[in-house]
């Protein structure tokens, strides 16, 4: 609203919001939990007002233009008579009508963890925990700090936790290197759990050469992410500049987020 200062984004999507579950803990290793929130999301609606149409909705993990990512891979559509539907039939019911659906003496209900000094991850994690309790499920929000956050993903201590990929130049590579257990980032490993071998074929992955099988496997590994639905992708996060107008005439963004890079500044003439 100052004219005297310039907003930039760039064209390029540089990371990838995502809630993650923990497919240890009950309710959310059942795929039809998992399923249901998914469709339960309406990320569009996240996009336009809480991130004033600035990102992108996202219907795989990683955005389809990163190296090897250009996957086909049916999105999960926003749907919530569906969710609620797949819930039923999972035996999740509302037996007592106070809104929130149970089965055999559970309750569907979760603990959702955040790093609370993130920008917007405080509206955005109310704003998910009230897309599901439309379906019927109660989610408390749980604000921690950044060490914290770590230190409980690396321990498994989570239901449900709200995280952002690392960003371009490290997605996918690094990304897809820590679903190895043996990295220690217990929730990233989520999204690999259920595939055999995955150890292996990471490893694998770090050391071959030819382009045809480097292709074919990140093509396994990200439908085996994608039907697993350890993982729901939200939103393609934007790199953001604002400057002063009067001294500063452009900016090129360089691809490496939050890296201001000076060669990219073009100052105003004199």
């Amino acid at each position: 609203q100052d004219n005297k200062y310039r907003a930039l984004m760039s064209t390029e999507n540089i990371k990838t919001r995502f809630l993650s579950f923990n497919l240890s803990n009950q309710p959310f290793n059942e795929p039809e939990v998992r399923l249901a929130i998914s469709q339960a999301i309406n990320k569009q609606e996240i996009c336009d007002n809480l991130f004033y149409g600035i990102e992108i909705r996202a219907d795989t993990f990683f955005c389809r233009s990163l190296p090897y990512c250009d996957v086909d891979l049916e999105p999960y559509q926003y749907n919530v008579d569906q969710a609620k539907e797949i819930l039923a039939a999972a035996g999740w019911q509302d037996l007592d009508g106070d809104g929130i659906r149970e089965k055999d003496g559970q309750q569907l209900s979760g603990e959702l963890l955040y790093i609370s000094d993130r920008a917007s991850a405080e509206e955005l994690v109310l704003t998910l925990s009230s897309f599901l309790k439309e379906i019927g499920m109660d989610i408390k929000a749980t604000g921690v700090d950044f060490m914290t956050h770590i230190a409980e993903l690396r321990q498994g201590n989570y239901d449900l936790t709200y995280r952002e990929t690392y960003g371009i130049p490290y997605d996918p590579y690094s990304v897809i290197f820590n679903m190895n257990p043996e990295r220690g980032d217990y929730g990233m490993a989520q999204g690999l759990i259920r595939l055999k071998n995955a150890n292996k074929i990471i490893a694998d992955l770090q050391s071959m050469s030819e382009q045809k099988e480097i292709l074919q496997t990140y093509n396994l590994l990200l439908t085996e992410i994608h039907q697993n639905l350890a993982f729901v992708p939200l939103s393609y996060m934007k790199e953001l500049v604002v400057f002063d107008d009067a001294k500063i005439a452009d900016y090129q963004f360089n691809g490496q987020p939050s890296n201001v890079d000076i060669a990219g500044i073009r100052l105003q003439e004199e």
